[in-house]
């Protein structure tokens, strides 16, 4: 790592590695979709999107230590691992609770509201987290990426908090015990979630 002026220590990457390592998350989003459909099948919806969305707070709450004075290449790299493992088993899992108990004639309607719900979702995500960055920078017009780190601090920490609601929804909603998954009642094919879903 360099220490440039201010006193804020940089990972010193070229954009390359940068993105070799943000593909992890990828990777990983697409593991804990395949495991996450196998598991859900054995154990229920219930537990297994719980541990999902749990993993998505802990990896926001480390990003949190990533945008700091306090980053390291390790930290960051484990912290995009959970997120993804997270992001494909909470992804999964809506799918399948969305389609659960659904009827056949009904299956249309329930594929189009899951997902409008993930289009408008994703993007008031990013509107939220954007506007909390932008609502921590010192002064108006400054974009140096030092004056940023406090806003992106503040909207992984948001971020965190609306993924523990997630628990606390995933625990009231999907009843107290989500029988496991059957082939009448499970989501379509993860190939296809997995492609729908999450950015490659």
């Amino acid at each position: 790592m360099s220490e440039p002026a201010g006193g804020r220590l940089e990972l010193g990457w070229s954009p390359v590695r940068f993105g070799f390592t943000a593909g992890v998350m990828t990777v990983a989003a697409v593991v804990g979709a395949l495991v996450c459909q196998r598991v859900v099948t054995r154990i229920g919806v219930r537990p297994v999107a719980t541990v999902g969305t749990a993993l998505l707070g802990g990896a926001c709450l480390l990003l949190t230590r990533v945008v700091s004075e306090h980053s390291s290449p390790e930290l960051l790299t484990f912290a995009l691992l959970v997120f993804g493992a997270g992001m494909g088993t909470a992804t999964v899992c809506a799918q399948i609770a969305a389609f659960t108990g659904v009827a056949e004639r009904h299956s249309g309607l329930a594929a189009g509201l899951a997902d409008t719900c993930f289009a408008v979702g994703t993007a008031l995500g990013v509107a939220i987290a954007g506007s909390v960055v932008a609502a921590h920078a010192p002064t108006p017009g400054i974009v140096a990426p030092q004056t940023l780190v406090p806003g992106h601090q503040a909207a992984f920490g948001v971020v965190g908090l609306v993924a523990a609601l997630g628990v606390v929804i995933a625990l009231a909603m999907l009843g107290k015990r989500s029988a496991p998954v059957t082939k009448e009642t499970a989501a379509p094919p993860v190939d296809q979630i997995v492609t729908d879903r999450i950015p490659v």
